[in-house]
């Protein structure tokens, strides 16, 4: 399989339903914004500012659940916070975000965590940090805009607005002749990311790269219902390890890819569905079941035609007892078979809002029932059995593991730059 820098760049508009619309909105303007203010500022890598311009509120809104998270390790007592207090640490915690996706240039990277400090152009990075702060602060008139009507009158209040911000000279000026483009103006606008206008983002990607841009996805949608808290990287987790045993490497890191957008079509199941400590009525375990066709949509309309494939096919069983489509498993192949029974175990080994975590004996014990039932395959079972029973970090979550998983080495600048928000 191959991945474009375009699919992630469409898979991350897909994720705008819900709570996260005005989120996902805001990052397109704003690295629309910043992508032709660099181009036009002669800055060699545009197009990495495009990207960091996407990912630059990560930080921002994962910022509570993050922070949740390392509570749990026993880490101090978290005192109460608000988003808007901590202007000073959410870029931070964007910056070790997106630090992992090595190919983007070291300036662009480090420029994201000064889009909330003074306008400067001492350097390349606070210069750069300089262009996404004012499309940052572009972006929120844009919301203001509904009409032609509106659009008369919010844009000239922004070219006043800019003329008064004390910033370099050749920022403000870039920005207020873009602002005048009436050719360019409403692309700017709206929600569409017009890659005919700004640039194919062709570039294939390693394998290695794609999982990083896929981790952020992935942390999005786990931080969205905590009550859920984690499946998806521990799905990933189980899954790598099945493959890696069964397939080799590479097929691993491809269903650890897998792991993590298996569940995507839940950005758009109701958080009440979700959050729900009792049983689902019929028609909430059909609105629940949906997250399958949402998740291959999204994945296609993304160009993930194979992740799609992958993905779409973790609640089917062999005997086609399963949904949505109620494949057999004579259409099942390899990976289907290993996110399916990743998926199923982990969910097991999870809590869950009406209930503790099982002991993963007992989850092997239950799946073994479902696979003396011809749903799960044989195989895979006892290839898990094996490894569970060897690796002690696939027996039961770990938050630890899942904040490695999410930081790698830069873990403990996480812990330093949080360590305020702890009694």
């Amino acid at each position: 399989m191959r991945f474009t820098l375009k699919n992630f760049i469409l898979l991350f508009k897909e994720i705008g339903y819900n709570e996260y619309r005005d989120f996902v909105l805001h990052s397109i303007h704003v690295a629309k914004f910043s992508y032709l203010l660099a181009k036009e500022l002669g800055i060699p890598n545009y197009d990495d500012v495009f990207i960091v311009g996407l990912f630059h509120d990560i930080g921002f809104i994962t910022l509570n659940e993050l922070l949740k998270l390392i509570n749990s390790l026993n880490y101090g007592d978290l005192t109460k916070i608000e988003h808007l207090e901590n202007i000073d640490t959410h870029p931070k915690i964007s910056y070790y975000l997106i630090k992992n996706i090595t190919f983007l240039e070291k300036d662009a990277v480090e420029a994201v965590k000064y889009h909330h400090s003074e306008f400067s152009d001492k350097t390349k990075e606070r210069f750069i940090g300089s262009i996404i702060k004012l499309s940052d602060i572009i972006s929120w008139y844009f919301f203001k805009i509904k009409n032609f009507e509106d659009y008369a009158e919010v844009i000239p209040s922004l070219w006043q607005k800019i003329e008064k911000i004390k910033m370099p000279e050749n920022i403000k000026k870039v920005s207020i002749n873009i602002l005048k483009n009436y050719k360019i103006i409403d692309k700017l606008i709206d929600n569409k990311l017009h890659f005919e206008t700004f640039k194919d983002f062709s570039v294939n990607l390693s394998l290695r790269e794609s999982i990083n841009f896929t981790k952020i996805i992935a942390l999005l949608q786990e931080i969205r219902s905590p009550t859920t808290k984690d499946h998806v990287f521990f799905v990933s987790k189980v899954s790598q390890k099945l493959g890696e045993y069964i397939l080799g490497k590479a097929d691993g890191m491809i269903l650890k890819m897998g792991g993590y957008l298996h569940d995507l079509g839940k950005l758009k199941t109701p958080l009440k569905i979700l959050h729900k400590p009792g049983p689902l009525s019929e028609i909430e375990q059909l609105i629940m079941k949906k997250h399958i066709i949402d998740t291959i949509n999204m994945l296609n309309n993304s160009n993930f035609e194979n992740l799609a494939i992958l993905c779409g096919a973790h609640h089917e069983r062999l005997d086609g007892s399963g949904y949505p489509f109620g494949l057999t498993d004579e259409y099942l192949n390899v990976y289907n078979r290993i996110i399916a029974i990743a998926d199923y175990y982990s969910a097991l080994v999870e809590p869950r809002p009406y209930r503790e975590a099982l002991p993963y004996k007992k989850a092997l014990l239950i799946l073994k029932k479902e696979v003396d039932n011809g749903k799960l395959d044989n195989k895979i079972f006892y290839n898990l059995k094996n490894l569970a029973e060897s690796d002690k970090s696939l027996q039961k979550i770990s938050y630890i593991d899942v904040l490695e998983d999410i930081f790698g080495d830069n873990l403990k600048n996480i812990f330093s730059i949080t360590k305020k928000f702890f009694d």
